[in-house]
This record gives C-alpha cells, structure tokens and sequence, in this order.
C-alpha cells in the first residue's frame, strides 16, 4: 500500500538524513559515515550482471535505495568518507531469510518460487561483519556491494538448504500464485540480483564463506564449509563449481585474489577454539575458510 511505501523510505531516508547532518555540523566531524544499503538499487539484473559502477534500476525499492543513499549528501559536502554497503541476502542463522525458512524446510514444507532460476546475491553474517569491519579500516568510499563472490539460482539455495538440513525440497509454488497473492511484492522471490563485490575482490578481501554450501554448513551446524583455499580462488575467478554454486564472474580483475594460492597439501586445516561463540566467525584468520 502507499503507506507502507510511505513508511518504508522514510524509515530509511530520515534517518540517514538526520546523522549526515548532525555528522556535518559537528566541531569534529568523524573520518567515516558507514551507511546500511541494498543490493536493490541495481532492481532486476535478467541475465546481466551488476557491479558498483552499475547504474539504477527500476522499481520501487531501486528508487528507496537511491533516495537512501543520497540522504547521506551532507556528510559527503564536509569531506566525511561515506560508504555506502549495498548488501545482498544475509545468511544468519540468527534470523532473516534462514530464520523463516530453516522451519519450513525442517518440517518438509521447502518449496521453489517460480521456475528457480532467479539468482541470489548473498553474503554470510560472519562475512557481513567482516566487511564493516574492513569499510572502516580501508580508504574506500561510495558504493560497495556486500555479496559473497558465488550467487546462485533460488532453486539450488532452496535445495542447498535442503540437503543441510536432510530434508527433500520438491514443491514448486507458480509465478502466477505468487504474484497474484504478493503483488509487486512478489518481486523480492521472483526478480534476479546477480551483483559482483568488485570493490572488496579488487582489494584482496577474504571471504570467510565464499560458496553457499560453506554459508550454510557454518550458519546452521557450526561446522566449517569444506571449500579449500584453492577452490575459493577458483570460484572468484569463475572456475570453481561447487554444489550449489554458479561461480561466474567474467570482467573480475585479473589481479583479484580472495586468499593466497596454496597447494592442496599445503591448505591448513581450519582451527575453530573451543570456546568462540558462532556469531564470532569474523574474527577468525581471512586466511581461513570458514
């Protein structure tokens, strides 16, 4: 409805707007404004590709997001480095999409949207963190997409959850059903996000899950994912297949490196301490798959 768009900009624009500008009439300003964004400002990428230098897409949320952004302006105007991080599905098992989805799937009740084939950016919430982490750290300032370097189709996430959990997926619920029952909200499950981490991959940043099997694995039993060093190099410079991973990602720079190249028998084995709490995946070693 009109009014919960309503609600939904203005929860994201007055907010920002407000920090931007206290952040621009302060004595002393602070070196960086890391503003919440959205994968969703680029809106359905088909069968193409989106990195940051991508332009708008249509659609409501693309509009929310731009307005979003922009609202941060006041900061920009007083030499504030502001970052935007445009972010992808988040992985967690905290909540989010795996917090509605895990009991579904565990009760037998996973089913595929429309035909499956729309593709998911995601990223980790232990790599999530580590991303704001290295966004305040680093130099880098405008827009950066928080996905891991690996989307995959809706289908193969579903049945990649699926497989976690040691639960069939079969269902398949029509495009027609959804649309009619969601509306134009129907495009959150139906639309593609295919979006590349250009900025984090060209600066060397280290995916602690950089395929969906290991996002899942670590998300929901708290076992390390079985990607190797050399597999997780492969999958950002698009050679890496994995279950459920799609592993494309043509125009990456030639220089990028998710992690050092290792021989097989030199990969070390992740070491997890006793005592971490899950949620502190980020801080474990870059080097490390988790």
């Amino acid at each position: 409805t009109a009014s919960k768009k309503r609600r939904i900009l203005e929860s994201r624009v007055m907010s920002t707007r407000l920090m931007a500008e206290r952040i621009a009439a302060a004595d002393s300003p602070p070196d960086v404004l890391v503003v919440a964004s959205g994968i969703s400002f680029y809106g359905d990428t088909g069968n193409g590709k989106a990195g940051e230098a991508s332009g708008k897409g249509s659609g409501f949320l693309a509009d929310v997001v731009e307005a979003w952004e922009d609202a941060a302006s006041p900061a920009v105007e007083v030499g504030v480095r502001v970052v935007h991080l445009r972010t992808g599905v988040v992985l967690g098992a905290g909540g989010g999409v795996l917090g509605k989805l895990v009991p579904l799937v565990r009760a037998g009740l996973g089913a595929i949207p429309g035909n499956g084939g729309q593709v998911v950016s995601w990223v980790a919430l232990d790599d999530l963190v580590g991303i704001y982490e290295w966004v305040i750290q680093s130099d880098v300032s405008g827009p950066v997409n928080a996905v891991a370097p690996a989307p995959v189709s809706l289908e193969n996430l579903t049945r990649a959850l699926g497989h976690t959990l040691r639960r069939p997926v079969f269902a398949r619920i029509p495009e027609v059903v959804l649309r009619r029952a969601m509306g134009e909200a129907s495009g959150l499950l139906l639309d593609s996000q295919d979006v590349v981490p250009g900025k984090l991959l060209s600066a060397g940043y280290r995916f602690l899950c950089p395929t969906v099997d290991d996002a899942l694995s670590w998300e929901i039993k708290g076992v390390p994912g079985n990607t190797s060093a050399k597999e997780a190099e492969e999958v950002v410079f698009g050679l890496g297949d994995s279950p459920s991973q799609r592993g494309e990602l043509d125009g990456t720079p030639d220089a990028v490196q998710v992690r050092p190249a290792l021989d097989e028998a030199d990969d070390p084995p992740l070491q997890v301490p006793e005592d971490l709490p899950i949620a502190n995946c980020a801080r474990l070693d870059r080097g490390s798959a988790c």
